[in-house]
């Protein structure tokens, strides 16, 4: 298992997650259930992935965002969509975005799976249409 994941995998468990990993046509991701908590999809609790590091975590963030049910963020759409099992072995759609959070990853304070959560996927899960 790559480490990168593995570590990922600890502080999203850290947060108080439940994670589990699962196949996807590139390799491995890190799931968790989330809450979305604002935009059109507020309150609505979906299956979201992290995968792919550009690099050594933290110091690259996840490249790949992961949603069960598949969503648009308007962004260009899904890169990938593919089928996976949960953790319950119950088949899901799945789609793949390119989605990495270069833009702000530098300026965080703290590089983390909290962070990346608060600030990157808060504003991916807003602009879901």
């Amino acid at each position: 298992m790559d480490e990168c994941l593995e570590r990922i995998f600890e502080e999203l468990k850290g947060l108080g997650y439940d994670p589990y990993y699962a196949d996807w046509p590139q390799g491995k991701k890190v799931v968790i259930k989330y809450r979305i908590l604002t935009g059109k999809y507020a309150n609505q609790t979906v299956l979201l992935g992290v995968s792919n590091p550009d690099g050594p975590y933290p110091e690259y963030p996840p490249h790949w965002i992961h949603i069960s049910p598949l969503h648009d963020d308007g962004l260009g759409g899904p890169v990938e969509i593919y089928s996976s099992e949960n953790e319950k072995g119950q088949t899901c759609e799945w789609g793949a975005l390119s989605r990495p959070p270069r833009d702000i990853w530098d300026q965080l304070p703290e590089k983390s799976m909290k962070s990346f959560l608060n600030e990157h996927v808060g504003r991916f899960c807003k602009a879901l249409k």
